[in-house]
C-alpha cells in the first residue's frame, strides 16, 4: 500500500513530533507499506532514510507570514505527488488549517484519509487564548470535521474514545526505536541530577512547584541539581512567575536553554530522574509525553503527576514516582524519596528500560496498524 504522510514538524529530526512521525514511518514500513512524507520544516541535518522518502515544503529562512502558507504548500505538494504516483491513503497530523482541504481532496480522488491525533489543545496554547480564532477552528475540527476521516491513530485513551465516535481508531502511545536505543542502568553523579526537557510554555507544564521547594530547603539545594533544557531563562521566568524564587534556588537550578534534539538521549541517560508536572485538564489527558518514553528507553526513572495514560506505564516506586498532586509537601516528599536513589536507582533504571521495551518500541504495534488499515479498507467505520 502507498501512503503519503503529511507532517507539521521538523522532519526527520528536530522535536518531539519528529520522533513520533519518524517511528510511525518505521512502523508502516515494518508492516509492508511504502511511505512518502511531505513535511513542513527541515531538520538541522538531512539524510536519506531507508524506511521512507520525504520532501520539505519550507526552508529555515522563511518568515512568519510564509510559514502561515505552509498548509497550502503542503496540499499543493500532495496534489503534485498524486499526479505522478498511485496513493492509497493519506495520513496527516491533525491540523485545522488544512484538514478540510485534504479531506475534500481525498474524497474527490477516492483516497482513504487517516488522522494522526496527538493533541486537544488548551486555549493557552494560542496567543489570544479563548478569543483566538485558531483555537475555535481547532475545536471545530476535533468535534465536527473529524467525521470526514476514515480512521485515526490516537496517542491516548482519551482521544481514542473520542475519535471512535467518528471512525475506526487504534491507540498507539509514544513509540521509539527502543531496540536500538543506548541505555544505562547506573549513574555516577555526586549530586542527584534531575532534568526537565521540553517547552513548558506558561502553563503546559509547571516548573514553579519544584523551584519553590528548592528555594526553601537548604538540604535539597545542597544535594540536588535541577537541570532545565529547552526553554530560555526568560521563558523559565515566565513559567515560574517570580524571579526571587529562581534566585533563591542558587546553583541548584540551572537553565541550559535549547539543545539539539539528538543530544536529548545522552542528557536523559546521564540524569538520575526526569521530572515534569502537568496541569490536570483535558489537554493533558488527551496528550501523551514523548519524553516519558524517551527517558524509560535510556533507563532513567521519571517523576511526574498522573494525567492521561501515564499511570498505565509509570508505577510509583518501581520505575519512578507518580504524584497524586503537585502541592508543596508532595513535591518536597518526592524529592527526599528520590535522594535515596543510590539504593533504588539500579532496580528503577532496569524497570524503566523494561517498561520501554514492553510498551514503547514501534515494533509492538504492528497488529494495531494492520487492524486499522484492514478495517478502513473494508469500510469498517466504528
Amino acid at each position: 500500500m502507498n501512503i503519503v504522510f503529511l507532517v507539521v514538524c521538523r522532519f526527520p529530526y528536530g522535536d518531539a513530533s519528529s520522533v513520533r512521525a519518524v517511528n510511525i514511518c518505521r512502523l508502516l514500513k515494518q508492516t509492508g507499506h511504502n511511505i512518502h512524507v511531505i513535511g513542513d520544516y527541515p531538520s538541522e541535518e538531512n539524510e536519506k532514510l531507508d524506511f521512507c522518502t520525504y520532501e520539505i515544503v519550507l526552508n529555515n529562512n522563511n518568515s512568519f507570514f510564509k510559514r502561515q502558507s505552509a498548509g497550502k504548500k503542503s496540499v499543493a505538494k500532495l496534489r503534485e505527488y498524486c499526479k505522478n504516483s498511485k496513493v492509497d491513503a493519506v495520513l496527516m497530523n491533525a491540523r485545522y488549517d488544512r484538514f478540510n482541504i485534504v479531506s475534500d481532496f481525498c474524497k474527490k480522488h477516492n483516497i482513504k484519509l487517516l488522522v494522526e491525533n496527538c493533541e486537544w489543545y488548551h486555549n493557552s496554547s494560542f496567543k489570544l487564548g479563548k478569543f483566538d480564532l485558531r483555537f475555535w477552528r481547532n475545536q471545530h475540527m476535533i468535534k465536527n470535521d473529524f467525521k470526514k476521516a476514515d480512521g485515526f491513530i490516537s496517542i491516548s485513551s482519551f482521544l481514542d474514545n473520542h475519535n471512535k465516535n467518528f471512525a475506526m481508531s487504534v491507540r498507539i502511545p509514544t513509540i521509539l526505536d527502543v531496540k536500538e536505543c543506548e541505555f544505562s542502568l547506573s549513574t555516577n553523579n555526586k549530586k542527584l541530577q534531575i532534568v526537565y526537557t521540553g517547552s513548558p510554555g506558561k502553563s503546559k507544564e509547571f516548573l514553579k512547584p519544584v523551584c519553590e521547594v528548592l528555594s526553601n530547603d537548604p538540604m535539597l539545594r545542597e544535594k540536588i541539581t535541577f537541570n532545565i533544557y529547552g526553554p530560555s531563562y526568560k521563558n523559565v521566568l515566565i513559567n515560574v512567575g517570580n524571579e526571587h524564587i529562581l534566585k533563591e534556588c542558587g546553583n541548584s537550578v540551572i537553565v541550559h536553554g535549547r539543545v539539539p534534539q539528538n543530544e536529548i538521549q545522552k542528557i536523559l541517560m546521564e540524569a538520575d530522574y526526569l521530572l515534569f508536572l502537568r496541569p490536570k485538564r483535558r489537554s493533558s489527558d488527551a496528550g501523551f509525553p514523548t519524553k516519558l518514553g524517551e527517558s524509560f528507553a535510556v533507563g532513567t526513572p521519571v517523576i511526574t503527576n498522573n494525567t492521561g495514560d501515564i499511570g498505565l506505564y509509570l508505577k510509583d516506586g518501581e520505575n519512578g514516582y507518580l504524584l497524586k498532586n503537585m502541592d508543596y509537601d508532595s513535591i518536597r516528599d518526592v524529592l527526599y524519596r528520590a535522594l535515596d536513589y543510590k539504593k533504588n536507582s539500579p532496580n528503577m533504571r532496569k524497570n524503566a528500560r523494561i517498561t520501554a521495551e514492553n510498551y514503547f518500541d514501534f515494533r509492538i504495534y504492528e497488529n494495531q496498524i494492520n487492524q486499522l488499515l484492514s478495517g478502513v479498507f473494508n469500510n469498517d467505520k466504528a
